[in-house]
C-alpha cells in the first residue's frame, strides 16, 4: 500500500471522528472519538502503519545491504 493510500485512510478517520459527535448523542463516545483522531494524525503525519512496509523502502534496504 502507498504512502498516499495511507494518508487518505488517515484522513477519513479524522473526518468520522469529526462528524461522529453532530451524528450521535455524545453518551461515551468521546474516547473512540479521541482515538480515532489520534490514529487519524498519526496515520497522516508518518504515512505508514506499524508493520507495513512500502517495497520501495524494501528494495532501498536491500540495496544498502549489499553495498
Amino acid at each position: 500500500m502507498s504512502k498516499n493510500n495511507v494518508r487518505v485512510i488517515g484522513l477519513v478517520c479524522v473526518v468520522i471522528a469529526i462528524s461522529l459527535p453532530f451524528l450521535f448523542d455524545n453518551d461515551g463516545s468521546d474516547f473512540a472519538i479521541g482515538l480515532l483522531i489520534g490514529f487519524g494524525i498519526i496515520v497522516l503525519i508518518t504515512g505508514k502503519i506499524k508493520g507495513v512496509q512500502s517495497t520501495s523502502e524494501t528494495n532501498y534496504q536491500e540495496k544498502s545491504k549489499s553495498i
